[in-house]
């Protein structure tokens, strides 16, 4: 969720814009990225779980990808 400022979100191949109110989910297995193109800094929320994981709890919830930025 965007709290303030905008940008460009990038998830796997594709790249939208994102702005204050914006609200992402993005699925597993596929990667994201986000950059700031406002003068204000972007302020904005991430909760991000395995699917069925909440039950656990843990710190190994995410996998570090790598994929070339588009932004």
């Amino acid at each position: 969720m965007i709290l303030s400022g905008s940008g460009k979100f990038q998830v796997n191949d594709s790249v939208f814009d994102i702005s204050e109110g914006s609200v992402v989910r993005v699925s597993t297995h596929c990667d994201r990225c986000l950059k700031c193109t406002s003068d204000a800094p972007m302020l904005y929320l991430c909760i991000q779980a395995k699917e069925n994981s909440l039950g656990g709890y843990t710190l190994d919830d995410a996998a570090i990808t790598e994929r070339v930025s588009l932004l």
